[in-house]
């Protein structure tokens, strides 16, 4: 008879729990689009529309407070007025 240990049943894996950033802490662009509501996409073009943000090689990471101020300051500006010419 050889001795062979006999296999343990495994347990479940839990399942993987996100940890929420601490409040103040930048967030990635999901993690701000998830909190706040936002479409990453839309995120996507208020940085390339001068929203502020914070890269590192390819992690960018956004600051709430700082970003929701440029959002509210870009929304109380008066719209541009698109002039049309017909000719």
């Amino acid at each position: 008879m050889s001795s062979q240990p006999i296999p343990s049943q495994s347990q479940p894996r839990k399942p993987r729990t996100r940890r929420e950033p601490p409040p103040g802490a930048p967030l990635s662009e999901s993690e701000f689009s998830r909190r706040y509501g936002f479409g990453r996409s839309t995120v996507r073009k208020w940085r390339a529309d001068g929203a502020p943000y914070i890269q590192v090689g390819m992690v960018v990471r956004i600051e709430p407070e700082r970003f929701l101020a440029w959002l509210r300051a870009r929304r109380a500006q008066p719209e541009r007025e698109v002039s049309r010419e017909v000719g």
